[in-house]
């Protein structure tokens, strides 16, 4: 115990160090005012003590547009993403509320953020994070977190681009959720992936924010599977749908759609669901 807590607070020490020389004065409509301090203090001090443009990447390569159609974009440094990771989990948050509270700020500045997803895992296993309920990561090269503004429909936020590099068969813990995903079962498609063009497997989802309910929607590319009786017809019923719907968490309740909509209550407020360092 007193190993991890030593070894946290030497990473908060180096966290401090990056984000010092990435200040800014926080300033009418910068990403602060999109949090809430009383209920996210941690969140809110995170992007009050950060400038985002200071994380702007170039001009996104030709053969990267398509799942990255952005002018303006950030990819933040794997400290950075540390000291966010490490804000969430002092705030108690799962990883739903954390991507809303993300997407809003993106969304207000009108920033995307396309990146590899290795600083993302390297931060979660040098924080060694345990995600809750979460849309699982291992194998993620690339993301693109894009906004969208929709007239029609003001909530519908961001469009999260996912390429992963290896399919599998994440299998969550029977009290988390009874379910296993199938991850990188969409399109096959070309992408650059730390310098080297090479196939990956895209999954594509849009993702809601409203005062009442957060989630994805329209989800492309990821396939789930009960556990139990109703997976083993999945398996040899090959023609039953194992496509998911949507996921979103609406009255601090997570519902799943898939062939068996999943109702989760008290997600949020579940120690179990939320993001915390694993002892």
């Amino acid at each position: 115990m007193r190993k991890c807590h030593f070894r946290l607070l030497i990473v908060c020490v180096v966290v401090s160090h990056i984000l010092l020389a990435h200040m800014g004065i926080v300033k009418a409509g910068q990403p602060a005012e999109q949090i809430d301090a009383n209920r996210y203090p941690n969140v809110h001090q995170f992007f009050s003590s950060i400038d985002l443009g200071a994380f702007t990447g170039g001009a996104v390569l030709e053969a990267d547009r398509w799942w990255c159609p952005a002018e303006a974009y950030i990819a933040p440094p794997q400290g950075v993403i540390e000291a966010f990771l490490y804000a969430a989990v002092s705030d108690e948050l799962t990883a739903m509320r954390w991507l809303a509270l993300m997407s809003k700020v993106l969304h207000a500045e009108g920033l995307a953020m396309c990146s590899s997803g290795d600083p993302l895992n390297a931060a979660i296993e040098l924080l060694n994070i345990d995600l809750g309920l979460a849309l699982p990561l291992r194998e993620l090269g690339s993301f693109a977190w894009l906004p969208r503004y929709d007239p029609a429909d003001p909530t519908k936020f961001m469009r999260l681009n996912l390429i992963y590099r290896k399919q599998y068969i994440h299998h969550f813990r029977k009290e988390i959720l009874p379910v296993d995903l199938k991850i990188g079962y969409g399109e096959i498609v070309r992408s650059i992936d730390n310098g080297v063009e090479r196939n990956g497997y895209l999954t594509s989802m849009d993702f809601y924010v409203s005062d009442s309910r957060i989630g994805f929607e329209n989800i492309e590319g990821l396939a789930a599977r009960q556990q139990g009786i109703i997976g083993l017809l999945q398996r040899i019923l090959f023609f039953l749908p194992d496509n998911v719907a949507g996921m979103y968490v609406e009255n601090n309740e997570l519902v799943a759609r898939a062939l068996v909509t999943i109702r989760v209550p008290n997600f949020e407020t579940t120690s179990k669901y939320q993001m915390r360092i694993r002892e």
